[in-house]
Protein backbone atom coordinates (compact mmCIF):
# COMPACT_ATOMS: atom_id res chain seq x y z
CA UNK A 1 0.00 0.00 0.00
CA UNK A 2 1.34 3.49 -1.32
CA UNK A 3 0.83 5.85 1.11
CA UNK A 4 2.08 9.84 1.22
CA UNK A 5 1.17 12.33 4.00
CA UNK A 6 1.90 15.78 3.27
CA UNK A 7 1.37 18.63 6.00
CA UNK A 8 0.34 21.92 4.45
CA UNK A 9 2.62 25.19 5.76
CA UNK A 10 1.50 28.75 4.75
CA UNK A 11 3.55 30.73 6.93
CA UNK A 12 7.63 30.12 7.29
CA UNK A 13 7.10 30.21 11.25
CA UNK A 14 4.96 27.36 11.11
CA UNK A 15 8.04 24.71 9.71
CA UNK A 16 8.93 24.42 13.22
CA UNK A 17 5.40 22.23 13.98
CA UNK A 18 5.85 20.41 11.21
CA UNK A 19 6.07 16.64 11.82
CA UNK A 20 9.18 14.19 10.25
CA UNK A 21 6.99 11.48 9.71
CA UNK A 22 4.52 13.92 7.31
CA UNK A 23 6.17 15.11 3.85
CA UNK A 24 5.99 18.85 3.68
CA UNK A 25 3.83 20.82 1.23
CA UNK A 26 4.75 24.30 0.61
CA UNK A 27 1.81 26.81 0.16
CA UNK A 28 2.88 30.67 0.94
CA UNK A 29 1.10 31.61 -1.93
CA UNK A 30 -1.81 30.80 -2.83
CA UNK A 31 -3.07 30.66 -6.65
CA UNK A 32 -6.95 31.22 -5.35
CA UNK A 33 -6.91 32.11 -1.35
CA UNK A 34 -11.01 32.18 -2.01
CA UNK A 35 -11.00 28.62 -2.54
CA UNK A 36 -8.71 27.59 0.07
CA UNK A 37 -7.36 24.02 -0.21
CA UNK A 38 -9.02 23.38 -3.39
CA UNK A 39 -6.12 24.07 -5.75
CA UNK A 40 -3.70 22.26 -4.17
CA UNK A 41 -5.95 19.20 -3.66
CA UNK A 42 -6.78 19.70 -7.65
CA UNK A 43 -2.99 19.76 -8.09
CA UNK A 44 -2.21 16.81 -6.27
CA UNK A 45 -5.52 14.60 -7.47
CA UNK A 46 -3.88 15.10 -10.82
CA UNK A 47 -0.61 13.88 -10.14
CA UNK A 48 -1.74 11.00 -8.37
CA UNK A 49 -5.08 10.06 -9.78
CA UNK A 50 -3.08 7.46 -12.10
CA UNK A 51 -1.35 5.62 -9.35
CA UNK A 52 -2.88 3.44 -6.40
CA UNK A 53 -1.51 6.04 -3.59
CA UNK A 54 -3.61 7.35 -0.28
CA UNK A 55 -2.72 10.49 0.09
CA UNK A 56 -3.63 13.26 2.17
CA UNK A 57 -2.78 17.15 2.93
CA UNK A 58 -3.03 17.62 6.62
CA UNK A 59 -2.94 20.79 8.80
CA UNK A 60 0.51 22.27 10.43
CA UNK A 61 -1.73 22.21 13.61
CA UNK A 62 -1.74 18.26 13.38
CA UNK A 63 -0.77 17.64 16.61
CA UNK A 64 -2.32 20.25 18.44
CA UNK A 65 -5.96 19.53 17.02
CA UNK A 66 -5.42 15.56 17.36
CA UNK A 67 -3.11 14.79 20.58
CA UNK A 68 -1.93 12.12 18.16
CA UNK A 69 1.65 10.54 16.92
CA UNK A 70 1.75 10.97 13.10
CA UNK A 71 3.27 8.13 12.69
CA UNK A 72 0.25 6.27 14.62
CA UNK A 73 -1.99 7.50 12.32
CA UNK A 74 0.81 6.38 9.36
CA UNK A 75 1.21 2.40 10.94
CA UNK A 76 -3.03 2.67 11.56
CA UNK A 77 -3.78 2.80 7.65
CA UNK A 78 -0.97 0.84 6.45
CA UNK A 79 -2.15 -2.00 9.06
CA UNK A 80 -5.50 -2.05 7.20
CA UNK A 81 -5.56 -1.69 3.65
CA UNK A 82 -8.45 -2.17 1.30
CA UNK A 83 -10.10 1.26 1.78
CA UNK A 84 -11.16 4.16 -0.07
CA UNK A 85 -11.06 6.71 2.41
CA UNK A 86 -9.46 6.80 6.02
CA UNK A 87 -9.79 9.61 8.39
CA UNK A 88 -9.53 10.90 11.96
CA UNK A 89 -11.95 13.22 13.61
CA UNK A 90 -10.95 15.23 16.66
CA UNK A 91 -14.33 16.07 17.96
CA UNK A 92 -16.34 13.35 19.31
CA UNK A 93 -19.12 15.19 20.68
CA UNK A 94 -20.08 16.03 17.23
CA UNK A 95 -22.09 13.21 16.74
CA UNK A 96 -24.33 13.01 19.93
CA UNK A 97 -24.63 16.31 19.61
CA UNK A 98 -25.98 17.30 16.18
CA UNK A 99 -28.03 14.79 13.45
CA UNK A 100 -25.64 16.03 11.17
CA UNK A 101 -22.18 18.62 10.44
CA UNK A 102 -24.22 20.93 8.73
CA UNK A 103 -26.64 21.02 12.00
CA UNK A 104 -23.03 21.50 13.81
CA UNK A 105 -22.31 24.09 11.63
CA UNK A 106 -25.25 26.15 11.88
CA UNK A 107 -23.83 26.85 15.78
CA UNK A 108 -20.99 28.25 14.46
CA UNK A 109 -21.47 29.80 10.92
CA UNK A 110 -25.54 31.36 11.32
CA UNK A 111 -27.07 30.84 8.28
CA UNK A 112 -25.47 27.45 7.12
CA UNK A 113 -29.32 25.90 7.33
CA UNK A 114 -30.44 28.12 4.91
CA UNK A 115 -27.69 27.68 2.25
CA UNK A 116 -28.00 23.67 2.46
CA UNK A 117 -31.96 23.64 1.81
CA UNK A 118 -31.20 26.29 -1.40
CA UNK A 119 -27.44 24.15 -2.11
CA UNK A 120 -28.86 20.61 -1.92
CA UNK A 121 -31.98 20.64 -4.47
CA UNK A 122 -29.32 21.77 -6.63
CA UNK A 123 -27.07 18.89 -6.53
CA UNK A 124 -30.06 16.13 -6.65
CA UNK A 125 -30.60 16.17 -2.30
CA UNK A 126 -34.01 16.17 -1.74
CA UNK A 127 -34.25 16.34 2.21
CA UNK A 128 -34.42 19.45 4.40
CA UNK A 129 -30.71 19.33 6.07
CA UNK A 130 -32.74 19.20 9.13
CA UNK A 131 -33.76 16.34 8.77
CA UNK A 132 -30.32 14.67 7.49
CA UNK A 133 -29.16 12.13 9.84
CA UNK A 134 -25.29 10.62 9.70
CA UNK A 135 -23.38 7.70 10.42
CA UNK A 136 -21.34 9.24 13.22
CA UNK A 137 -18.51 7.34 10.86
CA UNK A 138 -19.23 10.41 8.85
CA UNK A 139 -18.46 13.46 10.59
CA UNK A 140 -15.24 14.08 9.37
CA UNK A 141 -13.83 17.52 10.32
CA UNK A 142 -10.34 19.36 9.75
CA UNK A 143 -9.96 17.66 6.22
CA UNK A 144 -7.73 15.01 7.85
CA UNK A 145 -8.80 13.07 5.17
CA UNK A 146 -6.61 9.96 3.32
CA UNK A 147 -7.83 9.27 0.48
CA UNK A 148 -6.86 7.12 -2.90
CA UNK A 149 -8.10 8.61 -6.50
CA UNK A 150 -11.69 7.18 -6.14
CA UNK A 151 -12.20 8.85 -2.82
CA UNK A 152 -10.46 12.11 -4.31
CA UNK A 153 -12.24 11.92 -7.44
CA UNK A 154 -15.72 11.79 -6.54
CA UNK A 155 -15.09 14.39 -3.99
CA UNK A 156 -13.54 16.81 -6.39
CA UNK A 157 -16.37 16.55 -8.72
CA UNK A 158 -18.75 17.30 -5.95
CA UNK A 159 -17.01 20.37 -4.41
CA UNK A 160 -16.39 21.64 -8.52
CA UNK A 161 -20.15 21.19 -8.88
CA UNK A 162 -21.29 22.90 -6.02
CA UNK A 163 -18.59 25.78 -6.63
CA UNK A 164 -19.84 26.23 -9.83
CA UNK A 165 -23.59 26.32 -8.19
CA UNK A 166 -22.74 28.61 -5.49
CA UNK A 167 -21.31 31.22 -7.90
CA UNK A 168 -24.18 31.09 -10.13
CA UNK A 169 -26.70 31.99 -7.06
CA UNK A 170 -25.97 35.64 -5.79
CA UNK A 171 -27.59 33.93 -2.22
CA UNK A 172 -25.15 30.93 -2.00
CA UNK A 173 -22.54 33.01 -3.33
CA UNK A 174 -22.64 35.95 -0.46
CA UNK A 175 -22.80 33.01 2.22
CA UNK A 176 -19.74 31.21 0.69
CA UNK A 177 -17.46 33.74 -0.67
CA UNK A 178 -18.38 37.55 0.88
CA UNK A 179 -20.21 36.98 4.54
CA UNK A 180 -16.81 36.45 6.79
CA UNK A 181 -17.06 34.88 10.88
CA UNK A 182 -14.35 35.05 13.46
CA UNK A 183 -12.19 32.11 13.15
CA UNK A 184 -8.93 31.69 15.85
CA UNK A 185 -8.61 35.44 15.86
CA UNK A 186 -9.60 36.30 11.60
CA UNK A 187 -12.28 36.70 10.06
CA UNK A 188 -12.62 34.30 7.03
CA UNK A 189 -15.05 33.63 4.32
CA UNK A 190 -17.64 30.44 4.85
CA UNK A 191 -16.14 28.68 1.83
CA UNK A 192 -13.35 26.42 3.80
CA UNK A 193 -16.55 25.26 6.43
CA UNK A 194 -18.74 24.05 3.37
CA UNK A 195 -15.89 22.45 1.79
CA UNK A 196 -14.79 20.89 4.62
CA UNK A 197 -18.50 19.13 5.20
CA UNK A 198 -19.12 18.43 1.94
CA UNK A 199 -16.57 15.25 2.58
CA UNK A 200 -19.39 14.13 5.02
CA UNK A 201 -21.58 15.00 2.36
CA UNK A 202 -19.83 13.20 -0.29
CA UNK A 203 -19.72 9.76 2.12
CA UNK A 204 -23.21 9.98 2.89
CA UNK A 205 -24.49 10.01 -0.52
CA UNK A 206 -21.26 7.19 -1.92
CA UNK A 207 -22.27 4.34 0.18
CA UNK A 208 -20.62 1.96 -1.93
CA UNK A 209 -17.08 3.72 -0.89
CA UNK A 210 -15.44 1.64 1.86
CA UNK A 211 -14.40 4.40 4.86
CA UNK A 212 -12.36 3.57 7.92
CA UNK A 213 -12.16 6.03 10.83
CA UNK A 214 -9.63 5.90 13.19
CA UNK A 215 -10.77 4.66 16.74
CA UNK A 216 -12.31 6.83 19.15
CA UNK A 217 -11.07 5.13 21.91
CA UNK A 218 -7.69 5.55 21.12
CA UNK A 219 -5.43 7.40 24.36
CA UNK A 220 -4.86 10.69 21.86
CA UNK A 221 -8.94 11.43 23.12
CA UNK A 222 -8.39 10.62 26.65
CA UNK A 223 -5.90 13.13 26.51
CA UNK A 224 -8.30 15.44 24.81
CA UNK A 225 -11.11 14.85 27.12
CA UNK A 226 -9.70 13.17 30.09
CA UNK A 227 -12.50 11.81 32.30
CA UNK A 228 -15.11 12.55 29.77
CA UNK A 229 -14.11 10.49 27.09
CA UNK A 230 -15.42 7.24 28.22
CA UNK A 231 -19.28 8.83 28.45
CA UNK A 232 -18.19 10.32 25.23
CA UNK A 233 -17.23 6.87 23.37
CA UNK A 234 -20.53 5.55 24.71
CA UNK A 235 -22.55 7.94 23.46
CA UNK A 236 -20.94 7.30 20.09
CA UNK A 237 -21.28 3.96 19.94
CA UNK A 238 -25.19 4.46 21.01
CA UNK A 239 -25.15 6.41 18.18
CA UNK A 240 -23.98 4.36 15.54
CA UNK A 241 -26.68 1.80 16.66
CA UNK A 242 -29.47 4.18 16.34
CA UNK A 243 -28.44 4.54 12.72
CA UNK A 244 -27.54 1.52 11.88
CA UNK A 245 -31.07 0.25 13.40
CA UNK A 246 -32.90 2.79 11.75
CA UNK A 247 -31.45 1.77 8.13
CA UNK A 248 -32.75 -1.73 8.87
CA UNK A 249 -36.14 -0.82 9.39
CA UNK A 250 -36.39 1.31 6.31
CA UNK A 251 -34.85 -1.20 4.49
CA UNK A 252 -37.52 -3.87 5.64
CA UNK A 253 -40.17 -1.58 5.26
Amino acid sequence: MNVILYQCFYDKSQIEHLDPVFTPYQNLKNSDPLLREYPMWKALYEEYKETDFHWALLSWRWEAKTKLEAHIFRDWILSDPGYDMYHIDPFLDNPTNYPNLWMQGERWHPGMAQFCNKLFPKIGLNIKVEKLITNPIDFCTCNYVVGNKVWWGGYLSLLEDCIKIIKEDEELNHYAFVKEVPYNGNMIHNFPFISERLMSLFNVLNPSIKINKFPIQWPNYKRMYGESHDQLVRNYFKRVEEYESAIERNRLN
